[in-house]
């Protein structure tokens, strides 16, 4: 008879099943990666401007894109992007938001304001403030546009002629807001303000 042995340690049982919790090898490798070295170069379209001297170029092959943050940031960036984040970063991803909050916020003044011939002035001053807070701003103000224009005419029935003039006043205020980063809006978008509209806006 085998003798007893008290205390004797239950060996582990053995799991035949892989955690499906537990990182997948090729995750941790490219996470170890972007630790030591993040990616540096332009193999992806770039979709935005450096900053300081010392930025950092990330590139993301999740989103196919590349994209400059400061040096500070550059190690989280790259594990982000070397871990398969789709996400931009925080600043480009602010600049979207608030690009589309100028929009909002034109929008709702033109409804309020109900003043006749006020609509080009308006969809200036969208497009220049857009344009005023970064490029990306500007990319955001000429995609919001270009799609407000295609509904206009393709479902809504507008004339073409109606959405010529009011691409004219998008890419006026696009180009002059760029060019001129410390000027009103207001006095940019002067020549569409119609007669009879309050001076608040």
């Amino acid at each position: 008879m085998d003798s007893i042995q008290p205390n004797r340690p239950i060996p582990p049982t053995k799991n035949t099943k892989a955690d499906a919790s537990a990182p997948s090898a090729q995750s941790v490798a490219k996470f170890n990666e972007a630790c030591s070295a993040p990616q540096i170069g332009g193999a992806f379209p770039t979709i935005n401007e450096r900053q300081q001297a010392d930025d950092v170029l990330i590139n993301n092959p999740n989103t196919q894109e590349a994209y400059w943050v400061s040096n500070g940031a550059a190690p989280d960036a790259a594990r982000a992007a070397a871990l398969g984040a789709s996400i931009s970063p925080p600043n480009i991803l602010d600049d979207k938001i608030e690009a589309t909050e100028k929009f909002i916020n034109n929008y709702q003044d033109m409804r309020d304001a109900n003043t006749i011939g006020a609509d080009k002035y308006f969809h200036c001053k969208a497009n220049c403030e857009a344009a005023q807070v970064s490029d990306i701003g500007s990319s955001v103000a000429k995609t919001i546009s270009d799609t407000r224009e295609w509904v206009d005419q393709n479902i809504k029935g507008d004339p073409e002629t109606a959405s010529q003039q009011d691409q004219q006043a998008n890419y006026y205020g696009r180009e002059q807001g760029s060019d001129n980063l410390s000027k009103l809006c207001t006095d940019i978008c002067q020549p569409f303000r119609p007669n009879g509209l309050d001076s608040k806006y």
